[in-house]
């Protein structure tokens, strides 16, 4: 209910349709009765064909995204098992991950540190139920950098690739607003800097224009001083 009456002091409309229109009556022919019309009211048709389409919807994204997280677990998963892998799956997982990121992490020297990580995760942490945020945390913490740099790199990959996707997203999400049929032929650079401001309007609505204004005035005035 709470939610209810937050969504009716935002909404433009504070009424179902139903209760201030006229009931429209079908017209039926000879051989059709009412007998099996279905009659809803304005709130079990608001819940029908918006809120539920919106929760189906948003469950449907979430699933997907869910799935989309684990593929990109996967190849990680074996850093915070060392203690309970044995050496050649410590070398499949390895292998794995390396073939992947190939490019930011040597192969040799991912299985040597993975093999000594194993014999040394025990005394990193107290409990062994490990988490990749936690690891890289207590790698820093510990100033093991330089012994693990491979898996240094690993963890830094997958910590930081959800938040550079949630920030694609909400760019997708702004330009959605921005970039409309009226703006089709709009360039980049102003597309861009449209999208950053709007991005981060809290940080503009702080701004002077004034001051901007004023700066813009002097930098583009074409007045000349008249001795």
């Amino acid at each position: 209910m709470n939610l209810k009456k937050k969504a009716i002091e935002k909404s433009v409309t504070k009424e179902y349709k139903d209760l201030k229109t006229r009931k429209k009556i079908k017209s039926i022919f000879y051989d059709e009765t009412r007998h099996n019309d279905l009659i809803t009211s304005g709130r079990e048709k608001f819940k029908i064909d918006t809120f539920l389409v919106i929760l189906d919807h948003l469950l449907n994204e979430l699933n997907k995204r869910r799935a989309a997280y684990q593929n990109f677990f996967f190849p990680f998963a074996f850093i915070v098992m060392l203690e309970r892998l044995s050496h050649d799956d410590i070398v499949k997982g390895a292998t794995q991950l390396n073939e992947i990121y190939y490019d930011d992490m040597d192969l040799n020297e991912l299985i040597n540190e993975c093999l000594h990580l194993k014999a040394h995760i025990i005394q990193l942490a107290d409990d062994k139920q490990n988490n990749v945020p936690k690891l890289l945390q207590i790698l820093h913490e510990k100033n093991l950098i330089s012994i693990y740099p491979n898996i240094e790199i690993a963890l830094r990959i997958y910590t930081s690739t959800a938040v550079t996707n949630c920030i694609a997203e909400r760019s997708f999400s702004c330009l959605k607003r921005i970039k409309n049929y009226l703006r089709s032929s709009m360039s980049q650079d102003r597309l861009n800097a449209l999208a950053i401001l709007s991005i981060e309007h809290e940080l503009t609505n702080q701004l002077s224009y004034d001051d901007i204004i004023e700066d813009f005035a002097k930098k583009k005035s074409r007045r000349k001083t008249i001795i």
